[in-house]
């Protein structure tokens, strides 16, 4: 792990040589003989990077306070069809401080992810409920010229795409740049890069800044379903 006085100065190879290994060899012995490299290769440099994104994404929205949450490195046996103990991935969101603990997966956010083949970024809901996307679907018909500004924002940032599963049969007759909002179960954009140098430098996070601030008039958006 690379640092200076705490900041984030990129991952290293060892990060990534250790999730691969963590894949093929996902067993409690394994994890207990290379803690200390899951510690000082992933998990701290990862928390550093998020400090920076919490920072980054309190001055977006200070209607907010945030607080970092990373993902657990123990996979959850109970959501898993995969019967090992470990994720052989994390992610990681700044979640606004709500009143209901759980109410945070009904809210966008952003969020980071590091996988062995992968990075990547983007915004969304981390389990949109039924409810909350027939609430987009309103807001899409009777405030059309705000969901044109947020279209046409996502249009244009060229970084993340549009994701989420679709109804089978469409909820409306909508033109084709409305129809791929309006027929979603969930909704959620989406970037992902091959992992390369730029990943072990700062480098990197000058793109996640971008795409997070283009994708600002979404955020608000969906915010605006909340409030």
């Amino acid at each position: 792990m690379k640092a200076t006085e705490g900041r984030f100065e990129g991952f290293s190879k060892q990060t990534m040589d250790f999730l691969w290994d963590l894949r093929f060899n996902n067993r409690k012995d394994w994890f207990e003989e290379h803690r200390q490299v899951y510690q000082d290769s992933l998990l701290t440099p990862f928390r550093l990077l998020g400090q920076e994104l919490t920072e980054f994404v309190t001055g977006l929205d200070p209607r907010h306070e945030f607080k970092n949450h990373v993902s657990r490195i123990y996979k959850d046996a109970r959501y898993s069809r995969e019967k090992v103990p470990y994720n052989d991935h994390l992610w990681q969101s700044p979640r606004p401080i709500l009143l209901d603990k759980d109410q945070w997966k009904e809210r966008p956010m952003y969020y980071f992810e590091l996988h062995p083949e992968y990075w990547g970024f983007g915004m969304g809901y981390f389990s949109a409920s039924k409810p909350t996307m027939d609430a987009l679907r309103a807001r899409i018909d009777q405030h059309p010229g705000q969901f044109e500004k947020a279209r046409k924002a996502f249009e244009g940032q060229g970084s993340m795409e549009l994701c989420g599963d679709l109804y089978k049969r469409p909820k409306a007759e909508k033109p084709p740049e409305v129809a791929q909002w309006y027929n979603r179960k969930d909704i959620y954009f989406s970037a992902r890069r091959p992992i390369g140098e730029i990943l072990f430098s700062r480098d990197f996070l000058a793109e996640i800044y971008r795409g997070f601030e283009a994708i600002k008039p979404v955020y608000d958006f969906l915010w605006s379903l909340h409030e």
